[in-house]
């Protein structure tokens, strides 16, 4: 997720060390708690910014200031994954048939339809959650005829 940082402060925040010490054999005792890998650490804070709102943030390794530029390749889908995200759980909230141009619904499909492993699954679940319902709801759309046999070869929806 691509946020703007406003401000940083070193050293803003020191994470507790447990108040127990965890037990040998965490298996028998129930009252074992999970012990944070950063506990007795003194961490960065940053002031971050997104869609107007704002906050602040412990650093626990998470930030990568190396933001990627998108290419010409078609296979990269930077420019997806900056305007929806990288995580699949919430697409379908914020995906409908009018989400992507004609020549992104051409790029979703080569990857979908590719053999690439997991990172060509957000294509599919995009392409499930937008022109496949699409079809299904309309299938006579002249807007998505053109797409209309390049999705048969899409295996039907896992859920």
């Amino acid at each position: 997720m691509l946020v703007e940082v406003l401000e940083k402060r070193e050293k803003c925040v020191t994470i507790p060390m447990p108040d127990k010490p965890k037990s040998e054999n965490p298996q028998y005792e129930e009252s074992d708690e999970y012990v944070d890998p950063y506990a007795g650490k003194t961490l960065d804070c940053y002031k971050v910014k997104k869609d107007g709102q704002q906050g602040w943030v412990v650093d626990r390794d998470v930030f990568n200031f190396q933001v990627p530029t998108p290419t010409r390749d078609p296979r990269d889908l930077t420019w997806f994954f900056q305007k929806y995200g990288e995580s699949t759980w919430y697409y379908e909230a914020a995906l409908n048939e009018n989400s992507f141009t004609n020549e992104e619904y051409e790029r979703l499909l080569m990857l979908a339809l590719s053999e690439g492993g997991y990172a060509y699954d957000v294509p599919n679940i995009a392409l499930r959650l937008t022109l496949l319902r699409a079809l299904e709801k309309n299938p006579d759309d002249p807007r998505l005829a053109g797409f209309k046999d390049k999705v048969k070869a899409l295996e039907p929806a896992p859920y």
